[in-house]
Formats: C-alpha cells, sequence, structure tokens
C-alpha cells in the first residue's frame, strides 16, 4: 500500500520551491501537528538531490533556449515542474519512515530557524532511537501505560519500560534507593506531587523540565489552561500537570444506590441514610484519601464537617483498587478519595459507577498526573522527545481518553469525558497539587488522624 504524504507536505514544499533561495525558511504554523515538519524535514531532504527532480528542473532551461516553450513564462513552467515532481515522489517515494514530532519555536522563525530546528529535532529523534526505550515510574493503572506506551510505540518505534503498579510513595522510594547504589535506569517520573515535591526535588533526582519544552505547541502558553504551564512547585521549574480532573479527587456512587441528585453538596453525605454505606481512602497517609479531606476541609468546609463525616462510621482503608470494586458491586454506596483514574476504568467496563462533583466543591487535582524529568536519566533523549510527545495534542488526547479525565490544553477534544469530569468555565479551581497547599499536608493528616481515629484499620 502507498504511504503518501499529508497535505501539509504538499503545501510546504511548494512554499520552498518558490522562495528565494537565501530565505527558505517555513513558518512554524504551516505545521498542525506534531509529526508535521519532522516529516517535510525527511520529504525536503529525500528529494532535494533526486536525479529525477533535477532532470524535470533542468528540463525547462533548455526547452526555453530552443523555443520549445515560448509561449509559457517562466513561472508557470516551474509550477509546472512543481507538480510533476511531487507526483513522481507521491508514486515512488517511500513515506513510512518519518520522525514523529516536531521542533520547537515560540515566535514566528527568521530566515532558516525552522529548518535548523527541525535538525535539532531530528537529531534527538534519531538518538532517542539509538537508545532504544524509554524507562517510566508511574502509578498510572494498566490501561492508561498500556494506551500510553502504544501511542509512543506507534509515533516513534521506542518501547516503554513501566516501573509502576505500586503508590507513589513507593516508588519514590525505590528511584532514591537505586541512585544511592549508583544505579541510572529511570528517566521520567509521573505520579502525585508530594513524591516528587517532598523527596526526589530536594535530593536533586529531578531536572527541570521547561528546557526540555520544544514543541511549538508545548511552548505555547496559549493552549494551557489559564494561559501558562501549569506548575506544581513555586518555583515554576521542575513538576508539571498533565491532566486535571474537576474535583480536589475523584467520589463516586453507586447509580442503582443512589438516586441522582441525592449528593448534590457536601452536606447531602451527612445525610443518616449513608450511615456505614461511604468508603473513604485512608486520609491519614499521602495519597487521594488525604488530598479529599484536606482539601475539602480547608478549602471548601471546614475541618468541624470532617468531625460531622465521621459521624457516618465511614470504612477506611488504603486498598484503592478494592474501594472502587466494592462500590461497583453495591457493598457501599459511596466512596470518597478514590484514585482518579480507576474509576473510568469500572465505567468504561459496564459498572453502575456515576462520578459526583458537589456543587460547592472548587478544588481541583491532577491525582497521579505530575510529569517530571529523572536527573542522569538512562535515556535522555527519549525522556526529552516524550515529554514533548505526552504534552502535544496527540499524546494529551490518547492520555485523556485512557484516563478519562481532563487535558490540561485547550486544544484537546472533551467529547469522550464524562460531565463529572469537564472543567467548568465557571469555576475558579483551586489546584491544590501545588507547593504552598503539599507543605501543610503533614498538618492536615495529623488532623485527620485526630478525627478518623476509631475507623482506622
Amino acid at each position: 500500500m502507498l504511504k503518501l504524504p499529508s497535505f501539509f507536505v504538499i503545501a510546504a514544499y511548494v512554499t520552498v520551491r518558490f522562495t528565494p533561495q537565501d530565505s527558505r525558511a517555513l513558518p512554524v504554523e504551516l505545521f498542525t501537528k506534531p509529526s508535521d515538519l519532522a516529516n517535510f524535514s525527511t520529504f525536503y531532504e529525500s528529494i532535494k538531490n533526486s536525479e529525477v527532480r533535477s532532470l524535470i528542473f533542468n528540463i525547462g532551461p533548455f526547452l526555453f533556449q530552443h523555443g520549445e516553450v515560448s509561449e509559457m513564462n517562466k513561472m508557470k513552467w516551474q509550477a509546472l515542474c512543481s507538480f510533476l515532481a511531487l507526483l513522481f515522489i507521491f508514486l515512488f517515494q517511500p513515506f513510512g519512515t518519518f520522525a514523529a514530532s516536531s521542533p520547537a519555536g515560540t515566535s514566528t522563525p527568521g530566515p532558516g530557524t525552522a529548518s535548523k530546528a527541525a535538525g535539532t529535532w531530528n537529531a534527538i529523534v534519531s538518538k532517542a532511537k539509538e537508545e532504544g526505550k524509554l524507562v517510566i515510574s508511574t502509578s498510572h493503572t494498566p490501561v492508561v501505560r498500556q494506551a500510553v506506551a502504544k501511542g509512543f510505540k506507534d509515533a516513534f518505534g521506542i518501547d516503554i519500560e513501566y516501573i509502576g503498579g505500586g503508590k507513589g510513595a513507593e516508588l519514590g522510594k525505590k528511584l532514591m534507593a537505586e541512585r544511592q547504589a549508583g544505579i541510572y535506569v529511570q528517566d521520567v517520573y509521573i505520579g502525585g506531587t508530594t513524591t516528587i515535591l517532598l523527596a526526589l526535588k530536594p535530593a536533586g533526582a529531578i531536572d527541570p523540565l521547561e528546557p526540555a519544552l520544544m514543541l511549538p505547541e508545548v511552548r505555547d502558553k496559549k493552549l494551557w489552561i489559564d494561559g501558562d504551564y501549569l506548575w506544581c512547585d513555586r518555583d515554576r521549574t521542575t513538576i508539571v500537570i498533565l491532566l486535571m480532573p474537576t474535583a480536589g479527587q475523584s467520589s463516586i456512587i453507586n447509580s442503582t444506590l443512589v438516586k441522582p441528585g441525592e449528593i448534590r453538596v457536601f452536606d447531602d453525605l451527612l445525610n443518616p441514610k449513608w450511615n456505614g454505606k461511604i468508603v473513604l481512602n485512608d486520609p491519614t497517609v499521602q495519597g487521594p484519601g488525604l488530598r479529599f479531606v484536606g482539601g475539602t476541609a480547608s478549602k471548601v468546609k471546614s475541618w468541624d464537617f470532617m468531625k460531622e463525616l465521621a459521624k457516618q462510621k465511614p470504612v477506611i482503608n488504603r486498598e484503592q483498587r478494592l474501594q472502587v470494586e466494592w462500590i461497583a458491586r453495591g457493598k457501599y454506596a459511596i466512596g470518597l478519595g478514590m484514585q482518579t483514574d480507576l474509576p473510568t476504568e469500572f465505567i468504561n467496563a459496564g459498572a453502575p459507577i456515576v462520578e459526583i462533583i458537589p456543587e460547592d466543591d472548587f478544588n481541583a487535582s491532577a491525582g497521579p498526573n505530575d510529569l517530571a524529568l529523572v536527573n542522569k536519566a538512562a535515556h535522555p533523549n527519549a525522556a526529552k522527545l516524550f515529554v514533548n510527545w505526552i504534552l502535544s495534542k496527540e499524546g494529551q488526547t490518547i492520555l485523556t481518553k485512557a484516563s478519562g479525565m481532563a487535558s490540561v490544553k485547550t486544544n484537546v477534544a472533551t467529547d469522550h469525558l464524562t460531565p463529572a469530569r469537564r472543567l467548568d468555565p465557571a469555576k475558579k479551581y483551586f489546584i491544590i497539587d501545588h507547593e504552598d497547599y503539599i507543605l501543610k499536608e503533614s498538618e492536615y493528616m495529623v488532623k485527620a488522624r485526630e478525627i478518623f481515629a476509631d475507623y482506622l484499620k
């Protein structure tokens, strides 16, 4: 089967062909998706010394000299030659080996800028392929990990090896233990803010992220929510948010046990009918349960509200998947502080689970979706390639569809999201992944232990 270039290649080629030789720089705006600029660069290089192209373009002057095409002006002849060259390339040139991403630029490039950037990006792609793989430490669910790995493999032919399945604190300890032993095998960390901010960054295990961002659409802050990168750290250098659920942490109900509208605001959780029917992820350790309790008590309601919630005798443990299974099977009616991407997996499997966002909740959290570059990466070029791809429209689309959570980019579709997961433009969200909040969590942990002591197992 023929592999034809996209329409942009035709437009880009003609643009270059009829631009003066000393200013053949392509406007970045011409390339609308990650593969465009790298594709064009490879395409142009593959034909610029082509004997067929040279033959076509050298026939013109010969015919002019001999009067064979005297009725044609030079520009018309060049246009015809361009068309013939492109037609030949379409029919015989293989396009299956193009790199799948493009280089950076935050402003309109001057002469030569785009071609230079293309060369830089293509060099990174080439070196990343030589490195052969990428190692990511993440607490993403298997469904999300598989979708991201397939997308990256399809785009670049590079495999992702995951160190995953555990909680963020466990993954952080593993990374630090490796480094203390002089072992450097990891490249990217994706997880909750706390581990990155309080353990990895102070130990010098994380590199600044912004210098690695190269794609124009990634660096274009107009394409980000609120018009800027969503940094988690105060110095705005290291940790950036990938996805943004619409609630501080996911809350779910079994739709066969809870009627629509019964949980409209937080106070509805205090209805006596829910006594003994609520599951709460453990709020006395780092994780989604603490984010739910701490964020709700400190930013939306109060600690007195949490004391009232404790009177509902919630079942508390740390088994995140088991908690969602309990709601799915109807053992309990309401789940609070669930891991953000687990409910989507169950909902997609047909479980009677519905996510709920209380109308008075304006907290938002990325859950296990904060991105950081590991210092002394084993595969540094593959790491750079990945962070640009995962923050591009292509990568974000794959990630948001697999996780069921909203992208932090405004150019990514939301029609696949449940209503509860779509960001409300009328709300001003408080992001509880930020360092200003995280540094207070140890205080919130103590309060949670005092309030829910009778129900801890």
